[in-house]
């Protein structure tokens, strides 16, 4: 790996770490369109060009952060909205035109929920079981 390929993935790590920090207060201090409004990342200056990190690269150290065991507590949301919202912000943030989605699935009297973040349609970092949920929002819409 070079040299700035290794700043950025580190620089891009700790801003990782550190919005995943404080998601459990984002996320009790406004609603979900507002919370989305919020965490929609303005493009850095050059935008998609000016990293050399790519989607497949930057999803990976985001699930890597999304997995560190303090963010399993009960404090943080589960790992698919964890996942789901720093993937959506780091992405946003290099100029990817991505969208995050949330859905529902119904087993008998028990409703389960996920989140999962797309790009031109394609699901990003997730296994193949997202097409089983009925989406309910999606953002932007």
């Amino acid at each position: 790996m070079r040299l700035r390929e290794r700043v950025e993935v580190l620089w891009l790590g700790a801003r990782v770490f550190g919005s995943t920090c404080v998601l459990p207060l984002r996320m009790r201090s406004a609603p979900l369109p507002v919370l989305l409004q919020r965490l929609t990342a303005h493009p850095r200056a050059g935008g998609i060009g000016a990293t050399s990190l790519n989607v497949e690269r930057v999803a990976r150290v985001v699930e890597r952060i999304c997995q560190i065991r303090v963010f399993r507590s009960r404090l943080f949301p589960r790992a698919c909205v964890r996942q789901s919202f720093a993937l959506y912000r780091a992405l946003t943030g290099l100029g990817y035109p991505v969208v995050i989605h949330f859905g529902v699935r119904k087993n008998g009297e028990m409703v389960a929920g996920h989140s999962w973040v797309t790009l031109h349609g394609q699901v990003i970092a997730e296994r193949p079981s997202v097409g089983r949920f009925e989406q309910v929002y999606s953002y932007p819409t």
